[in-house]
């Protein structure tokens, strides 16, 4: 069943291929079933995967409870188990605001990419379309005023455009400030009856160092999915606007990436959390550090952090630097396709450009999206060993 599923919508594709391409050129049609069938049916896969592993992840989190309680003095404190339930409980209403402010951000950003287009096809072109030239002539509108006009537009957008990301960026600094602040009065009241029986107790390390990572995320955990997310559904909307295969190319390397970022992303994690047992153990021995035994288990955990620091700065960069050739490597599809479209009048030049300078902006919209994947693991990893040191 799947199989001849599989098979009639190669058939139609083959068929679409040659079609839209109208040559007998081997490689159109490579990159064509590329875009069109491989990566396609690749990114189906990948989004079962995640749907089987969210179901699973899902069931096991009702069997868990949801609060981590210790009464100490008459009073009971409560940290969530979560880091979401954590960021949402202490910040829910400025994630609104700030929500708000990300999502006004979106329609300016598609101005943004249809002006430029509108210029060069409208306005700069001797021939232009022909419902600009109809427009221009019903309106009395010479081609000069109407490139001015569009110009100022575009100016106006650039300006709203930079304020809302100035707010947005100072309301986001205030909640993570505000975050920290919750963060580490919990953690004291949490800890403040706890009894210590080693010098070595890590309450200092977990204070300065392990809370700001993770309250830097949270001014961020709802409105980087919204306006990152928000940009790349813009663009790619524009993009299909523009020509459908366009908007297939720009998404071409996307299931390689889904494929390949998580898998690289465990092995960062991992070494994260040695990293800051290593890092807590250090501390403790700093602090008794007058005997011969705690003076050589300091040397070896120094080597130790040396060698772990290696590791993540070559798994680190292994990654961005993968994602960055994925990244570079879709505007071959552009030139591919677009160009070949363009030769045969099939699409416009403008359309071509507006659509390779909206990609200067996919990319960096995707290069976030994956930053905050990293992002929530590694914050999602230092909280996890916030709450193992306060309730253990």
């Amino acid at each position: 069943m799947l199989g001849a599923i599989l098979a009639d919508y190669h058939n139609v594709v083959d068929e679409s291929v040659a079609f839209l391409f109208r040559s007998e050129s081997i490689w159109l049609h490579v990159v064509g079933h590329t875009v069109l069938i491989v990566m396609p049916i690749l990114f189906v896969f990948i989004v079962l995967k995640w749907t089987i592993e969210l179901l699973h992840i899902s069931n096991q989190r009702r069997r868990t409870n949801n609060i981590f309680r210790s009464s100490s003095s008459g009073q009971q404190y409560k940290i969530p188990c979560g880091l979401m339930a954590f960021i949402l409980t202490h910040s829910a209403k400025r994630q609104i605001y700030l929500s708000v402010i990300a999502l006004s951000i979106l329609p300016i950003t598609y101005s943004q990419l249809e002006l430029p287009k509108r210029i060069i096809d409208g306005a700069i072109s001797t021939t232009g379309s022909l419902n600009s030239q109809s427009l221009n002539i019903k309106a009395g509108i010479s081609q000069t005023d109407y490139l001015l006009f569009l110009c100022a537009l575009y100016l106006s957008c650039i300006l709203a455009s930079s304020c809302l990301k100035y707010s947005l960026n100072l309301r986001m600094g205030k909640t993570t400030e505000r975050l920290i602040r919750l963060m580490r009065l919990l953690i004291i009241k949490q800890t403040y009856y706890k009894p210590v029986h080693r010098m070595e107790d890590p309450l200092i390390p977990v204070i300065t160092q392990e809370v700001e990572p993770v309250c830097r995320f949270g001014s961020s955990a709802v409105i980087a999915p919204l306006l990152h997310g928000g940009t790349v559904i813009t663009i790619i909307s524009f993009m299909m606007m523009q020509n459908v295969i366009l908007g297939a190319a720009a998404l071409t390397m996307v299931p390689v990436q889904l494929f390949l970022i998580p898998k690289m992303q465990r092995t960062v994690n991992q070494l994260v959390k040695i990293r800051i047992g290593i890092i807590r153990a250090l501390t403790g021995n700093i602090q008794n550090r007058y005997t011969t035994s705690s003076r050589r288990v300091t040397r070896e955990n120094i080597k130790s952090l040396h060698n772990i620091r290696n590791k993540f700065y070559k798994a680190k960069y292994l990654m961005k630097a993968l994602n960055n050739f994925i990244m570079n490597l879709t505007p071959f599809f552009f030139f591919t396709i677009g160009g070949y479209m363009v030769l045969m009048d099939q699409l416009t030049l403008g359309a071509l450009v507006a659509s390779l300078a909206s990609y200067k902006d996919l990319a960096p919209a995707f290069r976030e999206l994956f930053k905050y994947y990293q992002n929530y693991h590694d914050a999602k990893s230092r909280y996890r060993e916030i709450l193992n040191y306060v309730t253990g």
